[in-house]
This record gives C-alpha cells, structure tokens and sequence, in this order.
C-alpha cells in the first residue's frame, strides 16, 4: 500500500506542474520545509516570496541541484527546478 501512496502523491504533484526548492544560509545545512512554487518560476520569484529585502539587496545566488556545478553562481531569472536548494547573497 505504501508504494501506491507514493506513486499517487508523486502523479499529484507532477499534474500541479509545481516544483519544490529548499533555502539555505551561507555555511548551513538548508532549511525545512521546502517552498513550493508553479514550474517555470526562477530565482527572482523565490527573492520576492521571501521577503522584498531579498530582492532590493539581490547580488547572487549560488545553487545546487539542477545547476552544472554544485553551488555555481546564478542570477535572478534562473528557473528553479524541483529539489533545488538556494543560498541568497546580497549587498
């Protein structure tokens, strides 16, 4: 039964095309809960969901996940994918 109720969640979640991503402090472990957002949202959208300070003060963002490289640097219009965990650095 449990295998069933994991492949009806996973159906679920990918039919509401939304992804999910994690935040992260420079130096830790990344925080729970994860952020769910509508596939096709990017950095800039998680920046403004947070908090409008996130987005004034935007210098970067390093990511792991769905980049090339563990921790590369991204900008505002990188499109988050699912699982993907996010550190803001800003000015």
């Amino acid at each position: 039964m449990m295998h069933g109720t994991i492949l009806l969640k996973e159906l679920i979640w990918k039919n509401l095309k939304m992804v999910y991503v994690f935040t992260k402090m420079p130096g830790k472990e990344h925080d729970f809960p994860p952020v769910a957002f509508q596939k096709g949202s990017n950095v800039e959208d998680l920046a403004n969901k947070i908090h409008k300070d996130f987005l004034k003060k935007f210098k970067y963002a390093r990511i792991w996940g769905s980049s090339r490289y563990n921790g590369q640097q991204v900008g505002l219009k990188h499109m988050l994918q699912d699982g993907d965990v996010i550190e803001f650095h800003m000015n």
